[in-house]
């Protein structure tokens, strides 16, 4: 898995959800969503947003070439 694989994967964990009811609910295979890259369909990435109640813009800031692996949890920050 690519590291925005991996950051998006950690992220929806964060916010409280199983990878398998995300996928699901996107209507693909959790397989499939674990081996997205770089190239993830965005159409996917608003749905996951949407369910998950994540802004759009922190979905795609995984896939940043240049972001850290680790991702900072934004709700420790208030």
């Amino acid at each position: 898995m690519s590291n925005g694989g991996k950051r998006l994967n950690e992220l929806i964990r964060r916010r409280g959800f199983r990878l398998g009811a995300v996928a699901e609910a996107i209507g693909v295979n959790q397989n499939t969503m674990t081996r997205w890259t770089g190239n993830a369909p965005i159409e996917k990435l608003i749905k996951i947003s949407e369910f998950c109640q994540i802004d759009i813009i922190e979905i795609i800031e995984c896939f940043r070439p240049d972001k850290p692996t680790d991702l900072e949890d934004s709700s420790d920050q208030n």
